[in-house]
């Protein structure tokens, strides 16, 4: 049996339903805070409207004639998410709330929902795409959060009964080698190895510490502090520690800004961010670390800023991770802890950074009052 003719043409679009599919975009486009944005065959941007400019940061000017593959992440690309993309929307020729992720002009990743549909000509052949991409990052951040806190309380409970377990017989071990020592004269040699055990012994002790703080819930003791006097204060045991030598602070502090907080949370979350801070400054001869301290109707935001080597994009996403470090002998746990810290007060804390420039931490608390 012989296949009709028109069984290979393309299918014929009616003019009226091109006509209503270019209108719904061009009133998207006017009305929606959305980014509503047109591509041609070949992935050029055609359009851009000002829900996009609002989100990415780019004009129409900067970005029509531009493939859109440079709104992509690195990390996108090479997975191949364009060419997904095209093979998604071509079964049926519409993509719905496709969750990924886009670049902004200033660097940024944000989540969004991407829809994505195809314009097609009278003849029904494929003129280009639209594409609507809605921000859907706090909601996505509020996920990630949720699980964390979840993988976090797990990993808290195990670790405060490893620490417990392990404190015990290294409780024992120190102090038989402390009764050793006593049998040998200082100069000994076996008396100088009992003494490098018991050194590395402390050294584990630290990291248990640590693990302990991090897994228990410890009330707060909210008492009325000054947070420019506790940020001069961490400054000077830092300079006086040698941390900061070489390094230009700046601060652009007020007079007095007080908080109902726990003051020794507080003080350890700041002294853990300065040094951090400090130590990515070590041999650089522009160093330059800046303290800032502002208040607003949703609290007091404290900026901690360096212009340090910076921090890669995929360590960012791990830093508040426990046990995860860059650090030759750190433990992964100081800034899991900060966090911990600051949340306990409704608090965040945020990082930015730009590769090669600088890095910012954020706290942001409320101002509580003292009840």
């Amino acid at each position: 049996m012989r296949t009709p003719d028109h069984a290979h043409r393309p299918r014929r679009a009616d003019p009226l339903d091109r006509l209503g599919r270019e209108l719904l975009v061009q009133i998207m486009q006017e009305i929606t805070r959305d980014a509503v944005l047109t591509l041609d065959r070949d992935g050029r941007i055609t359009s851009w409207n000002q829900g996009a400019e609002l989100l990415l940061g780019w004009t129409a000017d900067e970005v029509v004639g531009r493939h859109f593959e440079f709104l992509l992440p690195e990390e996108l690309k090479r997975a191949g998410e364009v060419a997904r993309l095209v093979e998604a929307t071509e079964s049926d020729g519409f993509l719905r709330d496709w969750e990924t992720r886009r670049l902004t002009k200033d660097g940024r990743e944000i989540h969004v929902a991407l829809t994505r549909m195809h314009q097609l000509d009278a003849e029904g052949r494929t003129l280009g795409a639209t594409a609507i991409l809605r921000d859907i990052t706090a909601r996505k951040e509020m996920e990630e959060e949720l699980l964390r806190a979840r993988t976090l309380a797990a990993i808290g409970e195990a670790a405060a009964r490893i620490a417990h377990e392990i404190r015990n017989p290294l409780t024992g071990i120190n102090n038989a080698l402390a009764l050793l020592a006593a049998d040998f004269g200082p100069s000994h040699p076996r008396a100088t190895i009992c003494s490098e055990i018991q050194h590395e012994i402390r050294r584990v002790d630290v990291v248990l510490d640590d693990l302990l703080t991090f897994a228990r819930h410890r009330p707060l003791s909210r008492q009325r502090i000054d947070l420019v006097r506790m940020l001069e204060k961490v400054l000077t045991n830092l300079i006086a520690a040698g941390e900061l030598e070489g390094v230009v602070v700046r601060r652009y502090l007020p007079d007095e800004q007080v908080v109902f907080a726990d003051p020794s949370m507080i003080e350890d979350s700041l002294y853990n961010l300065v040094q951090n801070a400090a130590h990515a400054l070590h041999g650089r001869h522009d160093a330059a670390l800046t303290l800032a301290l502002k208040s607003g109707p949703k609290g007091v935001a404290i900026t901690i800023t360096d212009n340090g080597p910076g921090i890669a994009r995929e360590v960012r996403r791990k830093i508040f991770d426990p046990f995860f470090t860059t650090k030759a002998h750190g433990t992964g746990l100081g800034l899991p802890i900060t966090k911990k810290h600051i949340e306990a007060h409704g608090g965040r804390l945020r990082v930015r950074s730009a590769p090669d420039r600088r890095t910012t931490f954020e706290i942001l608390l409320p101002e509580a009052s003292p009840s």
